[in-house]
Order: structure tokens, then sequence, then C-alpha cells
């Protein structure tokens, strides 16, 4: 994780896209671009852009774990709410990660909103991470 700005208060956690290929993470010139062009703007958010191990959608529940792993590190730092921010397959990370899907190691993500619950009762924050669709079957 690389991080601009103070983690306090109100983080965003930054998940980019991937690939179909397993190769290895690398820092998204994207997110770099966004963060160059947001954090001075907003000096009193802080940005965490995620690396990930392998950026691919092969390896989903990995990417996932990167994810919480930055969140983690965010709410370590002092950050009191985190917002995660992802497009292209980040999207899908950025998801899975708040509504607490297994990863493959066995790690539960389910971490990523507990970490944000203590963060919330440490710091008094209102906000809430939302809970898992109770379906993921489509409407009529």
């Amino acid at each position: 994780m690389r991080a601009t700005g103070p983690l306090a208060s109100l983080a965003v956690v930054c998940v980019n896209g991937g690939s179909s290929r397993d190769v290895p993470g690398t820092w998204s010139a994207s997110v770099e671009y966004l963060v160059r062009r947001l954090a001075p703007r907003f000096p009193s958010l802080g940005f965490a852009e995620v690396r990930y191990r392998i950026k691919s959608w092969n390896r989903l529940d990995m990417c996932t774990a990167d994810a919480v792993a930055a969140v983690e590190a965010a709410v370590g730092a002092g950050a009191r709410r985190v917002l995660l921010l992802g497009y292209s397959m980040g999207g899908a990370v950025a998801i899975r990660a708040a509504a607490g899907s297994r990863s493959s190691t066995g790690r539960s993500t389910a971490t990523c909103r507990a970490s944000l619950a203590s963060a919330r009762r440490t710091h008094g924050a209102a906000s809430s991470v939302p809970s898992p669709p109770a379906s993921t079957a489509p409407t009529p």
C-alpha cells in the first residue's frame, strides 16, 4: 500500500483493474493520476493505493485480500472511516472487500468490516459498511 495525505478521519482506499493473465502487481498509472489530482484538492483526505501481489481476474480472492489489508492498514494508521474506490476489476474487489467474501487463503475478508466496525466504536463514526445482499439472484 502507498499512502498520500493523512490516513486519519477519512481514508480512500483505491483499487485498480487487472488482467486475464497472472501477472505481478504494479502500481496503477490510472490510480496514481487520480490521487495526484485529488490529494491537493482534498488535503484532509488520505489516499491509499493498493498494489496487488498478482493482478488477475483469476486471483480475485487474493486481490480482495490485498484490498482488505490496505483497509486494515488505514484503520491502523488512524482512519476512522474508509471509502473503497475501485474501477474495472477493482470495482469487484471493492465490493467483495466491503461485503466480506472469503479469500482463497481461508481468511475471511469480513475482517474489513470488523476493522471498520472497530474504528466506528473507537471514534464514534456514524457510517456503516453495507451488508452483503441476501440473494444474488436477479429480480424479475
